[in-house]
């Protein structure tokens, strides 16, 4: 059937913008710069470990360089995150501000 045909093509297109602007997406929040972006806390991350450490065998000195390891991934997903809410919620404040700007101008 040529109709089915071309809607399978039409969503494969579809999905392919997708995927492609989800990569772009993705590529623009892992290089974005992460030296000035808050990382967890002292206290948040005493927290993990301790909640991470809850059972007696999780308790033993030895696991403490695979531990760090898990909090420093831990701060980089933070970063990465708080990069992504940034990213998408920065043109939603520069058209507000041109919003702003352009009603004083009248």
């Amino acid at each position: 059937d040529p109709e089915l045909f071309a809607d399978r093509i039409q969503f494969a297109c579809e999905s392919l913008q997708k995927a492609q602007s989800r990569a772009q997406l993705n590529f623009f929040i892992d290089n974005m710069p992460i030296d000035d972006i808050q990382c967890l806390d002292v206290d948040q991350v005493s927290r993990i470990l301790e909640l991470a450490k809850n059972s007696a065998a999780l308790r033993d000195t030895s696991i403490e360089p695979a531990a760090n390891d898990l909090v420093r991934e831990a701060n980089l997903d933070f970063a990465r995150t708080m990069n992504k809410i940034i990213f998408i919620h920065q043109p939603l404040v520069n058209k507000d501000a041109a919003r702003d700007d352009a009603a004083s101008a009248c």
